[in-house]
């Protein structure tokens, strides 16, 4: 609804001009748009040019920890005032216009704790051809990270097990391949290198 003021000839307010617009595609479209955001499964939140928050899904707010805090309206480095610059940095690219991504990464938060994560930056712009803001899609990959790092410590631990062993040992796969030995096998059948004996086996 907008109202204007009639005037006459003599510039003399007579009344006013009432102007109706059905507003109701653009409200189903918003309510189509955050229904989209809070249900999508992954991890996405948009933000308007001064990276206060438009939108967060309900994965966002699961995965930061965020079920307590009211989000919508409130600047992104109030809510993670531990943001660390080089993150800040990528924003404001995103903000010029730019879409930026990386796969592996992670986020240290103010109580010690590490999250690894695969995220994307994209800017969006209001239909008009200006920019809204930018979106940012993340997705959690600590389990996968922890589980990559303890499969390396235990790699570790097994080569050292294998080299503190005195008797010849070695290790196959299911179908009879070898895939380790230590240097005490080696060492009896006098190979040079363990290349030479995978070789022979």
């Amino acid at each position: 609804l907008q109202i204007s003021p009639y005037r006459d000839d003599t510039q003399e307010c007579g009344g006013a001009t009432l102007t109706f617009m059905d507003v109701t595609p653009l409200r189903e479209s918003e309510e189509l748009l955050s229904l989209f955001i809070e249900h999508a499964p992954a991890a996405l939140a948009m933000f308007d040019p001064d990276m206060r928050y438009l939108a967060a899904s309900r994965r966002w707010r699961e995965d930061f920890g965020l079920d307590e805090h009211e989000l919508i309206g409130h600047g992104h480095y109030q809510i993670f005032p531990e943001i660390p610059e080089r993150w800040k940095n990528v924003h404001r690219r995103a903000l010029a216009g730019e879409v930026i991504c990386c796969d592996e990464d992670y986020f240290e938060r103010q109580d010690g704790t590490v999250q690894w994560e695969r995220w994307e930056v994209r800017p969006w712009d209001q239909g008009d051809g200006e920019l809204g803001g930018i979106v940012i899609f993340s997705e959690y990959i600590t389990a996968r990270k922890q589980a990559e790092q303890a499969l390396v410590a235990s790699q570790a631990t097994l080569e050292a097990a294998l080299a503190s062993m005195n008797d010849s040992v070695f290790i196959t796969d299911t179908e009879g391949q070898v895939v380790d030995f230590n240097e005490a096998l080696a060492s009896v059948h006098r190979y040079a290198s363990k290349d030479e004996c995978f070789q022979t086996m």
